[in-house]
């Protein structure tokens, strides 16, 4: 189990790589986004920056993999698990 999430999680982390050093590459090959030329900020490029965010967002997902916080996100620390108020143990005699 170690060694499957061992590989997945460093593919994982090569593709997010491959992507940002690579997303000219993968304009011309997808073309230009529509979506990103209209609701991202910023100046021009705005389809090289949709698919960084991609790159960063697979490199995110294959840490949590990686190190096994993909299972419970509230043993990653992502969300704040709720936490019960603690009632006082105070005995009357």
């Amino acid at each position: 189990m170690f060694l499957q999430r061992l590989i997945i999680g460093i593919l994982g982390l090569l593709l997010g790589v491959a992507i940002i050093a690579r997303r000219e590459l993968m304009v011309k090959f997808f073309g230009r986004s529509e979506w990103a030329d209209t609701y991202l900020s910023g100046g021009l490029g705005k389809s090289f920056l949709m698919w960084q965010l991609i790159g960063i967002a697979i490199i995110i997902i294959s840490l949590l993999y990686l190190t096994g916080r993909t299972t419970d996100p509230f043993s990653a620390g992502i969300i704040s698990q709720p936490t019960a108020t603690p009632t006082p143990d105070i005995h009357f005699q």
